[in-house]
């Protein structure tokens, strides 16, 4: 059994418009850059893309009484979720499969495969998806949601039954920022230097980083010594 959890974290507004176009890392060959079969079927099948099985998305919700009961929302609410999730859907699809694009990837243990995804909408705003093969994923996420910057990151933990989790962190940042300090769960402090590939010409940049077996619980994005922004994550998952 395979079990996942994830984090997202939105800050300060961002111009999606600014992004003209991804830009790679030299390292990155054509073959890195390509998007797995699995990891596309991943997102295809987040955003409603899936032609390979019939996919219906409907949403069971519940309301709290004041004596703390849960109430089942009616089928009238449930059909406005279901409506709404399927224009969030809408806004985040690529003009086909063929535009995803890896923009950084990472070898972890035991041959597992760290990637960070990103295409553009039709709208032409950025979406991300951060990917772990064989196992999970977190997103879409990204200006095709949110507004989100200087940090627009996503941190996603995948384990099984016989090995514990062990979480990612990726998304962009902005390219001023020279380094990314985590406090994660165990109490240990690690500051990560800053170098993945730019996205574009807005001056952010791609980031992906491993962080072992504890989630992040709190940051700093930094230039130099100084803080550019930071953020405290209250709750974590095990």
């Amino acid at each position: 059994m395979r079990f996942a959890s994830s984090k997202t974290l939105w800050l300060l507004p961002l111009s999606a418009a600014a992004f003209a176009a991804l830009a790679w890392s030299a390292e990155q060959t054509p073959s890195a850059r390509t998007v797995p079969r699995e990891v596309r079927d991943q997102i295809a099948l987040q955003l409603g893309m899936t032609t390979r099985r019939p996919t219906t998305t409907s949403f069971d919700c519940y309301s709290w009484t004041k004596g703390h009961k849960a109430t089942p929302c009616t089928a009238a609410e449930s059909a406005r979720l279901t409506r709404g999730f399927a224009v969030q859907q809408a806004a985040m699809r690529p003009p086909s499969l063929a535009s995803l694009q890896v923009v950084s990837r990472l070898a972890l243990a035991r041959g597992e495969v760290a990637r960070l995804v990103a295409w553009r909408t039709r709208s032409d705003r950025l979406c991300f998806y951060l990917s772990q093969t064989p196992g999970g994923g977190a997103g879409p996420f990204g200006p095709c949601r949110s507004r989100c910057a200087p940090l627009c990151i996503v941190s996603s933990g995948d384990g099984t039954d016989t090995r514990p989790v062990t979480y990612l962190l990726g998304g962009a940042v902005d390219a001023r920022a020279t380094g990314l300090r985590l406090d994660l769960r165990d109490g240990t402090a690690v500051t990560y230097a800053l170098g993945g590939p730019l996205l574009g010409t807005s001056g952010d940049r791609a980031v992906l980083l491993a962080l072992g077996r504890g989630d992040w619980t709190r940051l700093e994005l930094l230039r130099g010594t100084t803080v550019l922004a930071g953020e405290q994550q209250l709750h974590t998952t095990p």
